[in-house]
């Protein structure tokens, strides 16, 4: 299950193909410290990130994706799951365009109401304003 909160970031993190330091750091940072993280240890981030990858080649991988994140996730974590790619999202400064899209899908797909979004997005927005 905690698989695909770490899918949603990389699906953040790499929608302009690119994958920063910062956004790499973001990622193990959560998940060594986040409670919804427990028993999740940071030597396995690694092994999520290579099986996503390996999703993400295969003919439809993006769908494939999305699907097991949808489909694994209580609808308890979604809303986390979302703002934890929208944090990785943003950690490099304002989100690329293909990073926006992707965070659409991702939402849409974990059936979040635009409201509860707006304020997750929001909420990461003031978190990282930069001076």
């Amino acid at each position: 299950m905690l698989f695909r909160s770490i899918y949603g970031m990389i699906l953040a993190a790499g929608a302009d193909r690119k994958l920063s330091d910062k956004e790499l750091r973001q990622m193990a940072e959560t998940t060594a410290f986040l409670p919804v993280f427990a028993g999740f240890g940071l030597d396995q981030l690694p092994a999520a990130a290579a099986r996503c990858a390996e999703l993400l080649q295969e003919a439809n991988g993006m769908e494939l994706v999305l699907k097991d994140i949808q489909e694994a996730l209580p609808k308890r974590l979604r809303a986390t799951a979302y703002a934890l790619a929208c944090e990785v999202a943003i950690v490099d400064g304002v989100p690329s365009p293909e990073q926006r899209r992707m965070l659409r899908i991702l939402r849409d797909r974990l059936d979040l109401d635009r409201l509860t979004s707006a304020a997750i997005e929001r909420t990461i927005i003031a978190r990282y304003a930069r001076p």
